[in-house]
């Protein structure tokens, strides 16, 4: 029905001022959303500019990402000790080169 139209997104509450034409007072943009316990990212409000969103590491996010990069490191190490420096060199170097969206199926 022509003017009903919302976007039922959670995530996109903000949003249905845009949406709808009836212009009834959405959610208080500004209000922290819900903080899901196994949630590793969370939205804030800017300082700046109170129409936009900043994207953090939540505590666990943090902890996760340290986590992760401590791995990164030993992973890179272990590998260091199969293959030799020289060649992990190689193989950054390798990898890093630009790839291409035209690449073989087969690969």
């Amino acid at each position: 029905m022509p003017g009903t139209w919302q976007n039922t997104s959670p995530d996109r509450a903000c949003h249905n001022g845009v949406f709808f034409w009836d212009r009834s007072p959405g959610p208080d943009c500004g209000a922290p959303a819900p903080q899901d316990a196994s949630a590793v990212m969370e939205f804030i409000p800017s300082e700046d500019d109170r129409r936009v969103k900043l994207l953090q590491y939540t505590e666990r996010g943090r902890v996760l990402a340290e986590q992760a990069a401590e791995d990164f490191v030993r992973i890179e190490q272990e590998l260091a000790n199969v293959i030799g420096q020289d060649d992990l060199e190689e193989l950054r170097r390798i990898l890093s080169k630009p790839w291409s969206s035209d690449l073989p199926d087969d690969l």
